[in-house]
């Protein structure tokens, strides 16, 4: 997973996609999930920056597409 590119991206944008569809907020989704609202944002921006290792964002991705029953590769 790349920490920033164009198809980051455009998985962020399905994940606030589908969130948004299902009336999510942020905060909701934190809440529910267990996931820092700072994470949850950088996800659907597709900038996995801030996160401490790699491991951190592909687990926390999996999590946050599981909760939204997203299946992305």
């Amino acid at each position: 997973m790349n920490l920033k590119s164009a198809k980051t991206g455009k998985i962020g944008k399905a994940f606030v996609t589908e969130r948004l569809s299902r009336s999510l907020s942020l905060g909701e989704v934190a809440a529910e999930t267990l996931i820092n609202i700072d994470y949850i944002k950088a996800i659907e921006s597709g900038d996995y920056s801030i996160f401490p290792a790699r491991m951190f964002a592909v687990k926390y991705f999996e999590k946050y597409a599981n909760f939204l029953g997203i299946n992305i590769d």
